[in-house]
């Protein structure tokens, strides 16, 4: 309970500081804020200051006021054209006796023009002191409040007038009530002048004395206003930098005060902060302290209870390793326990009978386990020893450390396991004596040999098998070889069967719309299964005859037409686009129509069965001497874990019966034979591949004839 009640005492304290804080922070910033407000608003006030200093000198004004013609048009008119550009509402000129007789207003409802203003403070002053004069009021005539600017007119030491320039203040109150700050400014007699809050304006900072209504009155600077005190109860907050702030009590509503001086026109600014804001942060502060109080508190008591509970653990620790000890001194396995360097910390007596007999190193200060069991290791190789055999229960044989010719080493075999003790990390050996098996082991050895002679037959027996394994792997080898010709012969023989089918049933049925295309594309599949046939045996021996220069828009079109039919029938759609159609490349023809065809088959795998299935193939310059194929599917795309594997002999994805796994490896060696490259990406629709291949640097137009005259011998 003392100390809840500490902390219950600390947080009153603690939230006191804060609130008087809080007050000095507004203070402080207020003080700032009212810098700028005062600089701003004296800057509106004083920029008018030139208006009356400039008519003063005005000599069509002085020349008016010094004859006896009373039209004033002219003049009137001069000073609406100024009060509109210069943004003052009203100007307007007093003679000596105080008469208003030219006005910038003349026009409106309510003009100056002709009434006598002598009594107000602007007129008498200026004529008394013959100075510029500052001066709010309520307007007599007009009844709207202002700032009055007058400027007395003396011409050669004659008092002819006054100038007056009103400026209306309406607009910085309508800036402080945008801005939501109670803001409101009183004169040198204490009236609210200028508020954000209209109910305030024209009541007094206090209770006025009589003398002060009776001048007010007598001056009608505010006709019709009865100034009620604007707050109700005042009192002040002093700091220890003896800084002091007033809270006042308006309209039930409890306002923190900073009041700063304007004392260029002699008024007071001030800034009213509601303190139900203060109070309420006040309060969160509190109802925070509180609460990490009571957390801090359940977590002391919390802490206090664990450090009980691990001195209690700690003991019982003791205890039970304390028994743990008589039970090891009485088992005939060696024990030890040593730390991460191989400090020995404990062992029992088996272990100290074992490793160290007659060598006396435990009666050391300090001894290592390096220095019983011949380990020879060094300090960085103990350590990683230690983090490779904890993980799995490794047994490993040595034998004792012999200090003399006369102690013989003894071979032992140990474990190393790791165990928490007082908190610290520590390790446990078990060590035992394995002098029997060894010489078990020996004997076995002897009876080992006599087995020799019969090893070296069975070593006969299986060289030979390892020579028909040979054999067959030949025989595979032959068998992989096949399997390639039925992959590359069997597509095309498909086609043609489909075609020739496709014939057959529109014969029957004795349509013949389509008869003549699809037996147009036998020859082409024939061309295409014979110059694989032709492929196959060109690997015997050089086939640099078969080298050609060619279009290769050409190629790509024709491994397209030949596959027309299992798109068709497979319903692949294949858009075909080519932006460098005189690309020439020098290529065996019918290796690079295998690695084309091989692409797309591949890409047509990929999107069989899909909805919408499609293939889009290009050929583009990549500006480097190179054209590039590319060959792009919406079939999904590849797996990331196989991607580097594609073109690796014999590997695929595709179900048994489907795929070999030989197609991109040939398209891969075929493509790499020409001096190109192939790569493999997937995209947002599915897999992309990309074949670049050299351009060829002859002269196209000499290639263009060889071309046309080739295909016209194939045509006939």
């Amino acid at each position: 309970m003392g100390v809840l009640l500490i902390l219950f005492l600390l947080i009153i304290v603690a939230s006191s500081l804060f609130y008087l804080w809080q007050l000095s922070a507004v203070g402080e910033r207020n003080q700032s804020s009212a810098r700028l407000f005062e600089q701003s608003l004296l800057g509106s006030l004083t920029q008018y200051d030139y208006i009356p200093s400039l008519l003063i000198k005005d000599k069509e004004l002085n020349q008016f006021l010094q004859s006896s013609q009373q039209d004033h048009l002219q003049l009137s008119e001069k000073l609406k054209f100024i009060a509109e550009k210069s943004g003052v509402d009203d100007i307007y000129v007093l003679n000596h006796q105080g008469n208003a007789i030219t006005t910038s207003n003349y026009q409106k409802k309510g003009s100056f023009l002709g009434k006598n203003y002598a009594f107000r403070p602007y007129f008498k002053l200026a004529k008394s002191s013959l100075k510029k004069q500052y001066y709010f009021a309520k307007g007599v005539t007009t009844g709207i409040r202002g700032f009055f600017i007058s400027e007395p007119i003396v011409v050669r030491g004659q008092f002819l007038g006054v100038v007056v320039a009103k400026i209306v203040l309406d607009e910085w109150e309508q800036k402080w009530q945008s801005s939501k700050q109670n803001i409101l400014v009183s004169d040198d007699q204490g009236i609210v002048i200028l508020s954000a809050n209209p109910e305030w304006k024209y009541r007094s900072i206090g209770v006025l004395k009589d003398a002060v209504k009776e001048k007010i009155k007598l001056l009608n600077q505010f006709p019709n206003e009865t100034h009620e005190s604007l707050y109700s109860d005042d009192y002040s907050v002093s700091f220890l930098n003896e800084a002091e702030q007033n809270v006042w009590t308006v309209d039930q509503n409890t306002y923190v005060v900073n009041q700063f001086p304007i004392k260029t026109v002699n008024w007071t600014l001030y800034h009213l902060d509601n303190q139900s804001n203060i109070l309420l942060q006040t309060l969160w502060f509190m109802l925070s302290s509180f609460i990490v109080a009571a957390i801090s508190y359940l977590l002391w008591l919390e802490r206090s209870s664990r450090l009980l509970l691990r001195r209690e653990s700690r003991e019982a620790e003791r205890a039970r390793r304390a028994e743990l000890q008589k039970v090891l001194d009485n088992i005939h396995i060696g024990v030890l326990v040593f730390d991460q360097g191989g400090k020995v910390l404990s062992m029992n007596d088996h272990a100290e009978y074992l490793l160290d007999h007659q060598q006396n190193i435990i009666h050391k200060d300090q001894f290592y386990v390096q220095e019983l069991i011949d380990i020879e290791l060094n300090t960085d190789e103990f350590d990683q020893f230690l983090q490779d055999n904890i993980a799995l229960p490794t047994y490993h044989e040595t034998q004792t450390c012999s200090q003399s010719a006369e102690n013989k080493a003894i071979p032992v075999m140990f474990s190393v396991g790791k165990i928490t003790q007082q908190g610290d990390i520590v390790y446990l050996m078990t060590v035992i004596n394995i002098t029997k098996r060894i010489e078990a082991e020996q004997g076995l050895m002897l009876m080992n040999e006599s087995l020799e002679e019969k090893v070296e037959q069975r070593t006969l027996e299986l060289k030979e098998i390892q020579a028909a394994l040979m054999q067959k792997n030949r025989t595979t080898a032959l068998g992989n070889m096949a399997a390639t010709i039925v992959h590359e012969l069997s597509q095309p023989l498909a086609a043609i069967n489909s075609s020739v089918a496709a014939a057959q049933a529109k014969v029957l049925k004795e349509n013949w719309q389509g008869v003549t295309e699809s037996l147009q594309r036998l020859s082409p599949l024939s061309k295409k299964m014979t110059n694989v046939i032709g492929l196959l045996k060109s690997y015997s021996y050089e086939d640099e005859s078969l080298v050609e220069e060619i279009l290769f828009t050409q190629l790509v079109q024709q491994a397209i037409d030949v596959l027309h039919d299992r798109f068709s029938t497979e319903n692949v759609k294949v858009e075909f686009n080519s932006d460098f159609p005189d690309a020439w490349v020098r290529v065996n023809p019918i290796k690079i129509d295998l690695a084309i065809s091989n692409l797309l088959k591949n890409a047509m795998d990929a999107v069989e069965g899909q909805e919408g299935a499609l293939i889009q193939v290009s050929i583009q310059n990549d500006d480097k001497g190179s054209v590039v194929l590319e060959v792009q599917d919406n079939g999904g795309g590849i797996d990331k874990a196989i991607l580097d594997k594609l073109f690796n002999p014999y590997f695929t994805t595709k179900e048994v019966g489907k795929g070999m796994g030989l197609g991109l490896s040939i398209t891969g060696e075929v493509i790499q034979e020409h001096d190109g490259i192939i790569d493999v990406k997937n995209t947002e629709l599915g897999a992309c591949f990309h074949i670049h291949l050299p351009l060829s640097k002859s002269d196209r137009n000499s290639i263009n004839e060889v071309t046309e005259s080739r295909i016209e011998e194939n045509v006939e």
